[in-house]
């Protein structure tokens, strides 16, 4: 019986031991969770809900959980978290699950198994489209500087080039830091796509752990070509780039964007004009002129006044008007005028009101010659053809230059302190600036500004006062030149807005002029914002600092009927103004109150699809 006894007793033991696992410790096994195989759990730290499924050996042992080194807490399988949970905290941007196995009997839990959640963040170029495979339609993108963005203040991007035409990778610059410029890999390529990723690298301070995002894809067509010359025309634009090419944007009802031939619709993004090998151009009314590095002269556009110097017809596309060598064009509303190669200065076009400075000048189209006046020696050096006036430099016999206007007299244009009748021979100006060498000379529709070299490159203006195109602020008739007032600048640019200008240019209402320092000031009518400034007043009677990124500087300016434009440093455009004859260039036809960047066709840079796409 005793016998029987211990073996049941013995049995029983036996049982216990059994069932509670006897030497075998805890362990905890995570067989369900949202991460990847290097345990890390990817969440939106703003919208997010999840579960942990474990299992644990033995069976009846216990399982506890924790965030970071915050004290365990019991927790079954499944456990379930989401952003309204209390029990953590993503401050750092990062978090660590852990889990492990315990029971009663063991002398230590098991280890436990960890998971490191992490913030899901977001990156981006800024004010950049990223691109969409299959589509034909994505804007150009390739402003002077970059700025991107990341979610995380741990973030670290990496950039680089991809093209179909490049045979590896090409490093690319950026930061989140500051501003970046980006080059284009290959001025041959077609297009390019930039990539960028982004790693966030700071885990729970294991700084050789990193989680990566992207890459994020941006499509770029080659940057626009650098501009050196850029005139506005009455409503219509062009400029000349360092290549020799020629292209022309705006109203084209008379050709005179010269692409071949009269559209009814406005050319709302640069098109290139016909030939090459370009030296310099001008755009007046309805038609532009220009000269190639042959010294030949061409016009196109409206000829209804015989301004082309050919038959009256109008020209699509340029024509040759003479072999010359030429050396200087200016083109008018109706009529024209041209520098040779010796000096020589001929005028041809309307010839009312004495415009062409020939007695004997008639509009047929022919070329007749302005003689220097007395006083004047070793042939003319500029010109510049306004509505009814024409306005050019000489030197002077004496040394320096002298300035002479011809044409009507209205309002004092041709600074000849009279303001009535009209001239058909050289007239010096007379005044501050006949003791002063012109610099450069620009005509408006009712009025004349010159930039005098000899007095700190000060800008004066005389003729049509009103609505403060003379930027004296009076609006006041001015019959002799005038220096303009340095003004009050709204922008905080120190009001010498006067003096050390490097470019001048008078439209119909409005003048502008560029200072040295890059520096853009405008003055006169403001009613569809030609003058850049963003403010409502309908015309300043002083100059007011255009509305620019201060980092461009700009070289030079050149102003229409109601539109500016400008030229910066690198050689890029920005236009301002009325726009509803697509004279701005951006690609709508819409006004614009700040200067505004340039619109480059794609259509000269098919896009090609992406390799991976």
């Amino acid at each position: 019986m005793r016998y029987f006894a211990c073996l049941l007793v013995a049995f029983f033991t036996f049982f216990v031991i059994a069932c509670s696992g006897g030497d075998i410790d805890p362990s905890v096994d995570l067989y369900e969770y949202p991460g990847d195989e290097e345990g890390r759990v990817i969440i939106d730290p703003d919208d997010f809900q999840f579960e942990f499924r474990f299992d644990h050996e033995p069976r009846n042992a216990s399982t506890e959980c924790r965030f970071e080194d915050e004290d365990w807490f019991d927790c079954d399988s499944p456990y379930f978290f989401d952003q309204d949970s209390e029990e953590y905290d993503l401050s750092e941007g990062y978090l660590r699950f852990q889990v492990r196995a315990y029971d009663e009997d063991s002398t230590s839990p098991s280890e436990s198994l960890e998971l490191l959640v992490l913030y899901d963040f977001d990156f981006q170029l800024d004010d950049a489209q990223q691109y969409q495979a299959g589509s034909m339609d994505t804007p150009f993108y390739f402003p002077d500087e970059y700025t991107a963005s990341c979610g995380r203040s741990d973030c670290e991007l990496f950039c680089y080039w991809e093209a179909d035409g490049l045979d590896a990778q090409v490093d690319a610059p950026c930061s989140l830091d500051e501003p970046f410029m980006l080059t284009f890999p290959d001025e041959d390529l077609e297009n390019a796509y930039l990539q960028i990723e982004a790693c966030a690298t700071n885990f729970g301070g294991d700084q050789d752990d990193e989680y990566c995002q992207g890459p994020k894809t941006y499509l770029f067509y080659p940057p626009p070509p650098a501009f050196v010359q850029l005139e506005a025309g009455s409503r219509h634009t062009c400029g000349l780039v360092g290549d020799g090419s020629i292209w022309c944007w705006g109203r084209n009802n008379a050709g005179q964007v010269g692409v071949g031939g009269a559209t009814s619709q406005p050319v709302l993004e640069a098109e290139k004009v016909l030939y090459r090998n370009w030296v310099s151009l001008s755009a007046g009314g309805e038609h532009t002129c220009a000269i190639n590095e042959a010294g030949a002269l061409y016009c196109w556009g409206d000829n209804a006044s015989n301004q082309l110097g050919f038959s009256p017809i109008n020209a699509g596309q340029p024509e040759e008007v003479d072999a010359g060598p030429w050396s200087v064009v200016s083109a008018g509303n109706r009529h024209t005028c041209a520098i040779d190669d010796d000096g020589g200065l001929f005028c041809w076009g309307e010839a009312g009101r004495g415009r062409l400075g020939n007695p004997s000048a008639a509009s047929d189209g022919a070329m007749y010659n302005v003689a220097l006046p007395a006083g004047a020696t070793s042939g003319w050096i500029d010109v510049s053809a306004g509505d009814e006036h024409t306005c050019a430099i000489a030197h002077r016999s004496g040394g320096g230059r002298a300035t002479y206007c011809w044409g009507d007299a209205s309002d004092g244009k041709l600074g000849n302190n009279s303001e009535s009748g009209s001239y058909d021979t050289p007239q010096e100006v007379v005044g501050n600036l006949a003791v002063m060498n012109a610099d450069e000379l620009t005509t408006g529709t009712h009025h004349t500004c010159a930039i005098a070299s000899s007095v700190d490159h000060e800008t004066y203006c005389w003729g049509r006062g009103a609505r403060g195109r003379l930027g004296n602020g009076t609006e006041d008739n001015r019959p002799v030149p005038r220096r303009i007032s340095s003004g009050d600048d709204p922008a905080g640019g120190g009001g010498e807005n006067h003096d050390n200008h490097i470019s001048v240019a008078a439209g119909d209402s409005h003048s502008c002029a560029v200072h040295e320092e890059g520096s853009i000031f405008c003055w006169g009518e403001n009613f569809l914002n030609q003058l850049g400034s963003g403010l409502e007043d309908n015309w300043l009677l002083t100059p007011v600092r255009a509305e620019v990124d201060p980092r461009l500087s700009f070289d030079q300016i050149s102003v229409g009927e109601e539109h500016s434009c400008a030229i910066n440093s690198s050689g890029t455009v920005y236009c301002w103004g009325d726009g509803n004859d697509g004279q701005l260039g951006i690609g709508a036809d819409r006004d614009a109150e700040v200067p505004t960047r340039l619109s480059w066709p794609q259509g000269e840079f098919i896009p090609t699809p992406h390799a991976e796409d």
